[in-house]
């Protein structure tokens, strides 16, 4: 996929979650059940007060899963894309100390952790909920490969892979890419790539997201071609997500 494609199918999430930032946030207040379970399998092989960084933070609800989690104080640094997705957040995590957002277009930009974190390292990289929304299946494995050199001796990176063309109740969303290409003219169908789709969401006046249904063969060349080992995936979420998680040995 080219860097224009990327560009335009990034727009369409982009103002998916400016315009409907504050309805997305209503809906996004509980920790995700397989939190619960990763930090069961790994949880003892994150280092006391980490550097945390969450990329795609949202409303920062995994700073606060993690407070719950860690008995030492620990630095928590989240990104996203969203200036109101930021702001969100800010609100949220006004009470927990040593906590550092940060606006940064994570996609498109060629470092997708911002300038002002070059010389930071971190014990724990999390990626949930956020590789669906990545287009193109080598700008997926520059990002995660970018994130592994990111880290600090021993820590580790979790991301998950949703695995929503699955569930009939998130099929039933996805919209033909002729018929959204007539509304949202500007991307080259021609570099789209198998497992592309645009999906609705919200009852009412509908808005479009680009999602990526990532195959169990692309997950696991994705998980191989970093430098780190792998631990074993599990299903999560009622088997919606599939959890990789990979730590630096050197």
């Amino acid at each position: 996929m080219n860097a224009a494609t990327i560009a335009e199918l990034n727009a369409v999430n982009r103002r998916f979650y400016d315009e409907r930032a504050d309805e997305f946030d209503q809906t996004r207040e509980r920790a995700w059940r397989g939190w619960d379970e990763f930090f069961e399998r790994y949880g003892s092989q994150v280092p006391s007060s980490p550097n945390v960084l969450d990329l795609g933070c949202g409303n920062g609800r995994f700073a606060r899963f993690l407070r719950q989690q860690q008995e030492e104080p620990f630095a928590y640094f989240g990104v996203d894309a969203s200036a109101l997705g930021i702001e969100h957040a800010r609100k949220r995590l006004g009470e927990l100390p040593d906590v550092h957002l940060l606006e940064h277009d994570f996609v498109v930009e060629a470092d997708p952790v911002p300038p002002s974190l070059e010389s930071e390292r971190f014990e724990l990289i999390v990626v949930f909920g956020v590789l669906h929304h990545v287009p193109g299946r080598e700008r997926r494995r520059q990002l995660l490969t970018s994130l592994a050199k990111r880290l600090a001796p021993g820590g580790m990176l979790a991301y998950t892979v949703w695995r929503f063309e699955r569930f009939e109740r998130f099929t039933r969303k996805l919209v033909p890419w002729d018929e959204f290409l007539a509304t949202v003219p500007g991307t080259d169908q021609e570099q789209l790539e198998p497992g592309d789709h645009i999906m609705t969401w919200g009852a009412t006046e509908p808005a479009f997201r680009y999602c990526h249904a990532m195959s169990d063969e692309e997950a696991k060349e994705l998980e191989r071609g970093l430098p780190l080992t792998a631990l074993q995936s599990f299903l999560g979420d009622e088997d919606l997500n599939t959890y990789y998680v990979l730590v630096r040995t050197e």
